[in-house]
């Protein structure tokens, strides 16, 4: 059967499950030719392996592309989503390519921050494309649209990073893309699709302006990459950077969540539930306080067969502080251990009270914006003792002052005794803050506070680190050589900052090959002597 709508995705979305989920995801978003062959070739083996299909269409999709198709397939189209890696075999069946982006031009937060740490101070500071080294994010995005202009069909380029040519409308243009479609497009899917099809006339960039009820977003027909499932749309905290906000809050019903979960089971043995803060699964809007319902949804998808985990994306510690019995629930349904942990993504951002007074009012709810130091180090120690490991986010450059910084640093500081890891990004202008756009920062015109900030978060990162190799790179025999070569260089490049502090474009090759080889050496000695680690990852958590 021909297909008259084609489905993909560039390969920065079909990373190797083998590798594992949370640091590959990020690996991406690195300037690729920032980086020594060696370790270049290395990561590329890794994380861009042979997309399994048939027949060009693959077994798992990515969450968003798995929506749309359910959307058309429901309307009566014929749709398929296909590899990118063997798509120009099957273009010809096509009509109308459907493109889901991520981060396609390079300027999402992890971009523009590893941007600002390893890619060229010229294009940095004064944006001199001659200088842009750019990221997989972008290369291959940009890869996958040259095969499909091949073929002279409409391209319509979809999912979360559609915004960005919001922000940057040329690249339309330079890139051939002819209409970008930004939104929620559960409603209007069909209608755009039926006139790209027939060639009717439709604007370049098309904003999807009706919102779906959780009723409107359909189940998936196929499994999701990762095992994906999405339990809530928007946010109703409505921090004023961040895009989520933008969308009406409501939450998936639990009947459909448990239909995508056995479909996702075909496929995998593991799901993942997807909301900005699924410890609040089921609670009615603007009451802060958790009713257990997610306790409630992983009791019922505990009773499907074939399931053996069940993992969780975003959270907000002070849902978790603000029902301790519900974390510690959650701990039991879910078998957590020092052996079998599990991990969030809470989004701390700042240490700075004016500023999550001014621009995330409802960040701390139900406690109060100036509690924001105790809600974070409370909420990361009860997650912590109850094995569910925080990895946050922290956003610099959001109108920060120098004393700002330093509040930031201070908040980090208490926690850095407890398991889990920072990730400090560079503001970006997403959500009602578009305006202030600009152009990536460089590391060499940081100020001494902000850099602090960041080699105090790499440090405790790389260090802990060390026992998470499962949810870094995976269990497979080439992960684990993998996870070993990277705890050594974690240590390694933990004591040449130490030692020698960052200093961009200079790299001293036989110095720190020498301080490689002598925590080799350590490192091997402690597996070989202990069968385990010198780490503090695991120490115990006292109140």
């Amino acid at each position: 059967m021909s297909s008259k709508i084609i489905l993909t995705a560039d390969e920065t979305n079909f990373l190797n499950p083998k590798a594992g989920f949370f640091i590959p995801g990020f690996i991406p978003s690195l300037p690729k030719n920032g980086l020594p062959k060696v370790i270049r070739d290395t990561i590329e083996k890794l994380l861009f392996y042979k997309i399994p299909h048939k027949n060009g269409e693959v077994y798992q999709g990515v969450y968003g592309l798995r929506k749309i198709e359910a959307i058309l397939l429901n309307a009566g189209f014929e749709c398929k989503l296909y590899s990118p890696q063997v798509i120009e075999k099957y273009a010809d069946d096509a009509e109308v390519f459907g493109v889901y982006s991520m981060d396609p031009l390079g300027i999402g937060p992890v971009t523009a921050t590893l941007q600002g740490i390893f890619g060229h101070r010229r294009y940095n500071i004064l944006g001199d494309t001659d200088y842009y080294n750019p990221p997989y994010t972008f290369s291959k995005f940009k890869e996958l649209i040259e095969k499909l202009k091949r073929f002279d069909k409409p391209i319509l380029v979809g999912g979360p990073g559609a915004c960005q040519f919001e922000m940057l409308p040329k690249a339309q243009d330079e890139l051939g893309i002819d209409y970008i479609v930004v939104g929620d497009t559960e409603i209007e899917a069909p209608t755009i699709f039926n006139k790209a099809l027939k060639r009717e006339k439709l604007p370049k960039l098309i904003r999807c302006k009706s919102l779906p009820k959780e009723i409107e977003i359909p189940v998936i027909k196929k499994p999701v990459c990762w095992g994906l499932i999405e339990i809530s749309r928007g946010c109703d905290r409505h921090c004023k950077f961040c895009d989520p906000a933008i969308k009406r809050f409501r939450w998936i019903p639990k009947s459909r969540i448990i239909a995508e979960a056995k479909i996702n089971l075909k496929a995998s043995p593991e799901i993942c539930l997807m909301s900005e803060d699924v410890f609040r699964y089921n609670t009615d809007s603007r009451n802060w306080i958790p009713e257990w319902g997610l306790v409630d949804l992983i009791r019922d998808l505990k009773k499907l067969p074939n399931l053996k985990s069940i993992s969780l994306s975003h959270a907000c510690l002070a849902s978790a502080l603000s029902a301790p019995e519900q974390i510690e629930a959650l701990r039991d349904e879910l078998n957590l251990s020092k052996e079998n942990y599990s991990a969030v993504q809470p989004g701390v951002e700042t240490g700075a009270i004016h500023i999550i007074k001014e621009y995330m009012p409802y960040k701390a709810a139900p406690f109060d914006p100036e509690q924001w130091h105790d809600v974070v180090v409370d909420g990361w120690k009860l997650l912590a003792k109850n094995y569910i490991y925080p990895a946050a986010t922290l956003m610099i450059g959001l109108e920060d002052s120098e004393e700002d910084i330093q509040e930031t640093i201070s908040l980090m500081k208490k926690v850095t005794k407890y398991p889990g890891m920072f990730w400090p990004l560079f503001f970006s202008s997403l959500g009602t803050l578009r305006e202030k756009h600009r152009y990536f920062v460089d590391w060499t015109q940081m100020s001494p506070s902000a850099q602090e900030l960041y080699i105090l978060a790499i440090k405790y990162m790389l260090k802990q680190s060390e026992k998470m190799h499962q949810h870094l790179f995976g269990t497979s025999l080439f992960a684990r050589i993998f996870n070993h070569f990277t705890a050594i260089a974690g240590r390694a490049i933990v004591e040449e900052i130490d030692v020698n502090g960052y200093n961009k474009g200079h790299h001293e090759i036989v110095r720190f090959a020498k301080t490689l080889l002598k925590n080799f050496i350590q490192y091997t000695g402690e597996k070989l002597s202990n069968n385990s680690y010198n780490s503090e990852f695991h120490a115990e958590i006292i109140d």
